[in-house]
């Protein structure tokens, strides 16, 4: 039950008529069904982490980091 308020907490139901629905199922994986019939598979592997990960890098999360990638140059400031 924990998996499932965990899901819940970030999907949040926006409307009391047609609450949005989770569904956790005997291997982790949550359905994320909306107010408006769309549905998502999250899969276990991106909810739960073993000790080993949530040390690791990125806390074993596969983020990414287009930072990384920019370079920004200075320019110089012109006095008038």
């Amino acid at each position: 039950m924990q998996l499932k308020a965990a899901v819940e907490k970030v999907n949040p139901s926006t409307d009391p008529a047609n609450p949005t629905t989770v569904v956790v199922d005997d291997h982790g994986n949550a359905t994320v069904t909306t107010k408006d019939g769309k549905t998502k598979v999250i899969p276990a592997s991106e909810l739960v982490k073993t000790q080993d990960q949530a040390d690791g890098a990125n806390a074993g999360n596969n983020v990414n980091k287009p930072a990384d990638r920019v370079s920004a140059k200075t320019s110089r400031l012109r006095r008038s």
